[in-house]
């Protein structure tokens, strides 16, 4: 039924005289464990899209306390790493108004220091690098929130 070229990933039509007709999945792990979150350029939902970001949850592996790229082509990853103290919502992708490449855009990602003297911030990544590009910081605490979603101006 379905194939992903160069991933073991698929989706095949079985008939079971038993069951009826279903559909069988078999799984292809992408990059390091522990990547939680997914999103993608939502110009990419419902089509081949090939960069997903998402954040890495609390525990000792790769992308603790981070936000991540990763290539489902080749399984490589990008990050930008916080500290044990920030704890990331996940990520929103915001592509930018003349993007030609699917990861032209930036990564808007709420990080919450839970350092008493230490800011909490919206964080800004150019999505191709992972690199920062700023960030905006608060007075007060800035409730760590789960999901995120960008709405632009309407005009």
């Amino acid at each position: 039924m379905v194939r992903v070229p160069g991933s073991l990933a698929s989706a095949m039509k079985v008939k079971n005289n038993q069951d009826g007709t279903y559909i069988s999945l078999v799984g292809a792990d992408i990059g390091e464990p522990g990547f939680d979150m997914p999103q993608i350029n939502e110009r990419h939902t419902g089509k081949p899209y090939r960069y997903v970001y998402g954040t890495g949850g609390y525990d000792r592996g790769y992308f603790r306390n981070s936000v991540c790229k990763v290539d489902v082509e080749t399984g490589r990853s990008l990050k930008w790493q916080g500290n044990e103290y920030q704890y990331l919502s996940e990520p929103t992708f915001v592509s930018a108004p003349d993007a030609v490449d699917e990861d032209d855009g930036v990564i808007l990602s709420s990080v919450a220091d839970v350092r008493k003297d230490s800011p909490d911030f919206l964080l800004v990544l150019n999505a191709r690098t992972m690199e920062e590009l700023g960030r905006a910081e608060i007075d007060g605490q800035l409730p760590n929130s789960l999901h995120g979603v960008f709405l632009p101006e309407k005009h």
